[in-house]
């Protein structure tokens, strides 16, 4: 095999890395370790380890040691720190290893954007993926027993347990952060090189706005309108910066009338209604959970130095000894709900790593806002798009947990790639 196909098939390998860790995740019998995930992770090590190889060969550094590398090493060392008060050592290193998977592909991705010009396959990658999880969500909600049913065969249980509880109350649950994508199917809506690519993506965010919409989640509908919005001023073509915005801002509002319309004959409320606060038990009493969580991670803070651990939150909490019996869909919502602690990136970090976690999170970021507010000067609008998906994500977070694969390798490819 010579160079150029071994090239061509590590290049490969790597997207097909990225586009499982996009999609669902699926698993023979819901068995973790036959999964989708473990696939894309064994694609990660081997690309790492090779990585690895040539750069003791080539006598060059892996990545340089820039600020935005060192402020990443000292997150994941705070993050390491936080084993000190560990009650739960496998739920630490569930978490632990997630977040290791994702810096080693961080590292790789840094390689392979030295070496090849790759932005269009791993945009287009992160299209297709997302456009496939669309579809997953489509058919949850127009049949949601034959989805479940198939699901069970081949999605962990308590994946399909949360998913199932949360369809009994109209919403669809989704743990792969679509809406971050948005960006990206904008920019290449006017930037495609095919009338295909360009006729996907604009699908896509259309699609995307009314499966946000619909799933009556309301971090997920706040998500995609900041989204469109930061799209609309950033990334609109200069012939196009009066029309385009004034047409689909027009056509987003239009879509919201008439979507709240149509839901409302089908269903008791809509998204809108949770905005208004109209049920006291399934919306005021979850930002109520969420004030209370915020305390305890306040709580956890000042009693740990070091913070609780990784994965740990659940297990500090005064009344996490309550005996669910999980027969409801309200009780496996709220197991799953203390169990991805506070739902909030700040307050989740500060009660499972303390106060240098939280310092380390926010000096993280305050370095990437440096760079992102340069590079958006510059000319590159897929530098761009990928600046507002990262912190569409940010805003995410703040309503909605960052703990599982998904999360860790997006949160940090967006960053390699910025």
């Amino acid at each position: 095999m010579n160079i150029l196909k071994k090239q061509k098939l590590e290049l490969l390998f790597y997207l097909l890395s990225i586009f499982l860790l996009r999609v669902p995740i699926i698993s023979i019998q819901g068995i973790p370790l036959f999964s989708t995930h473990v696939l894309a992770v064994a694609v990660i090590l081997f690309l790492f380890s090779k990585a690895i190889f040539n750069t003791f060969r080539e006598k060059k550094p892996l990545v340089s040691l820039s600020t935005e590398t060192v402020v990443i090493l000292t997150f994941f060392l705070t993050q390491g720190l936080s084993a000190l008060y560990t009650v739960s050592i496998s739920s630490f290193l569930n978490r632990f290893v997630k977040l290791s998977i994702a810096l080693l592909l961080f590292m790789v991705t840094k390689r392979f954007l030295h070496k090849y010009s790759l932005y269009p396959y791993i945009l287009n990658t992160l299209l297709i993926s997302s456009a496939i999880t669309v579809v997953f969500q489509i058919i949850l909600y127009i049949a949601p027993d034959q989805y479940l049913t198939v699901m069970n065969f081949f999605q962990q249980v308590n994946l399909t347990s949360v998913t199932e509880a949360n369809i009994t109350y109209h919403k669809l649950f989704d743990d792969t952060y679509i809406e971050s994508v948005l960006p990206i199917a904008f920019y290449q809506m006017q930037a495609g090189q095919t009338v295909l690519l360009r006729g996907l993506s604009t699908t896509l965010l259309y699609v995307t706005f009314i499966v946000s919409f619909i799933s009556n989640f309301r971090y997920r509908l706040v998500s995609a309108l900041f989204s469109l919005a930061a799209s609309f001023i950033t990334l609109t073509q200069h012939r196009l910066k009066i029309f385009l915005p004034i047409l689909m801002i027009s056509t987003f509002i239009s879509l919201l009338i008439l979507l709240d319309f149509i839901f409302l004959q089908t269903s008791a409320f809509t998204i809108i209604d949770r905005f208004l606060l109209r049920s006291s038990v399934t919306d005021s009493s979850s930002l109520v959970w969420r004030l209370e969580m915020a305390k305890e991670s306040i709580e956890m803070a000042k009693t740990f130095p070091t913070g609780v651990g990784l994965g740990n939150f659940q297990d500090y909490l005064p009344f996490r000894n309550t005996n669910y019996t999980l027969f409801s869909s309200r009780e496996v919502i709220a197991e799953g709900a203390i169990t991805a602690g506070p739902h909030n990136i700040f307050f989740q970090t500060l009660g499972e790593t303390g106060f240098p976690g939280l310092m380390a999170l926010v000096a993280m970021l305050l370095v990437f806002l440096r760079k992102d507010i340069q590079t958006l000067h510059s000319q590159r609008s897929d530098k761009k798009a990928i600046i507002i998906s990262f912190w569409t994500l940010v805003v995410m977070l703040q309503f909605f947990p960052g703990t599982n694969l998904s999360y860790y390798t997006l949160f940090f490819l967006l960053r390699a790639l910025v």
